[in-house]
């Protein structure tokens, strides 16, 4: 049965440390990039990573807030580090479709572990599977060391060595100055609402509302995430001919409709029809970030870029800290777990109208990729 009040407990406990600490600690990302180079920047995320998956087997209840602070700190650097070389290096007419390709890693990689990992635990133990994580994590930080003055004399060679890596207070500021970031901030606050949302309760929502077992409803959600790792190209290609602005309408309208439709679902719903719901919420609400980095580093330019992705993606990690608390009050308020995804669909499309509107009166960048 569904409790209001455990329910809100627990979903609004359930990611705030690990999205508290990426907050802050992305706004220094760039300052850490521009200071250790791209790669060595990479290698702190894998060994972040690895720190945080040793915390998690250990199986001490007292370490898991260090596993979430590791977590946290690993995911500031790699937009910081990536965008800049993307930019110097990715052709500008195959801008949008190599950023998202490159997006492509996390569900790819959120899909290959889903996939190995129970196996492996059921021969090893969840301790020994994450171990075994673990290893491969402490494997690619060597793995990519090679890599380090080849990618750092292009990093140095971008705009005649300068990223735009400022202080935090300045780059959040520079964002706040500039009305084409402003805009592209508040988008990506919205979509981020809903995307890490929609990851973390969909299948609750399903178990809710339309009554399937969980293996069912997981199963659903899985599916909706395979998807997003073909739509995060496609998504990419199409920005590519029609331009960044057009593509990030496209998808405000395709995810708040997918929102929209989650407040209808019913129990006599067929599992076809829900499928369906999955695969467009995910294939959109799950799929913008590549469009998104690109437009980021088309509108900020070489000597800005770091700056702005920083500033920026730290906007999108508190979208997705605050839009789950959003969904919790209002499932808190109305005991409807539909409703939680309409309001944030909202959200995501009046940012986004914003965004158009902000276009049109000419403060943005007259590249039609903005």
């Amino acid at each position: 049965p569904y409790e209001r009040l455990d329910y809100g407990r627990g979903f609004a406990a359930t990611d705030t440390d690990e999205y508290l600490a990426i907050n802050p600690a992305v706004l220094f990302g760039a300052l850490f990039v521009d200071r250790v180079g791209p790669i060595r920047a990479m290698q702190f995320c894998a060994i972040s990573g690895v720190l945080a998956l040793l915390a998690i087997a250990s199986g001490a209840f007292w370490l898991l807030p260090l596993a979430a602070l590791c977590a946290g700190l690993g995911y500031a650097p790699p937009n910081p580090a990536s965008s800049p070389l993307l930019l110097e290096l990715a052709p500008p007419a195959k801008r949008s479709s190599i950023f998202s390709l490159k997006q492509v890693s996390v569900p790819l990689g959120g899909a290959i572990s889903g996939f190995l990992l129970p196996p492996l635990a059921a021969i090893v133990g969840w301790q020994g599977a994450l171990l075994v994580l673990a290893l491969v994590g402490f494997s690619i930080a060597l793995a990519i060391a090679p890599w380090h003055k080849p990618f750092d004399t292009v990093a140095e060679s971008a705009a005649n060595g300068t990223t735009g890596a400022t202080s935090p207070h300045r780059a959040f500021a520079s964002l706040l100055k500039s009305p084409r970031l402003r805009a592209i901030g508040a988008m990506c606050f919205g979509f981020a609402a809903l995307q890490y949302t929609f990851s973390s309760v969909f299948v609750v929502f399903l178990v809710t509302r339309a009554k399937l077992d969980v293996v069912d409803a997981g199963a659903l959600l899985g599916l909706g995430l395979f998807v997003s790792i073909f739509m995060r190209v496609i998504w990419g290609l199409l920005a590519d001919r029609l331009g960044d602005a057009a593509v990030l309408l496209i998808l405000a309208f395709v995810m708040a409709g997918a929102a929209f439709t989650s407040v209808i679902v019913t129990a006599q719903w067929s599992y076809s029809a829900l499928a369906a719901l999955a695969v467009v919420f995910a294939g959109a609400a799950y799929s913008w970030n590549g469009v998104f980095l690109a437009s980021v580093a088309t509108v900020a330019g070489p000597k800005r870029i770091a700056d702005a992705t920083s500033s920026t993606m730290s906007l999108v990690f508190a979208g997705g800290l605050i839009g789950p608390l959003i969904y919790s009050a209002v499932v808190w308020a109305t005991g409807d777990v539909g409703l939680g995804f309409g309001v944030l669909g909202l959200l995501a499309l009046t940012v986004r109208a914003w965004v158009s509107w902000v276009l049109w009166r000419g403060s943005a960048t007259s590249d039609h990729r903005s």
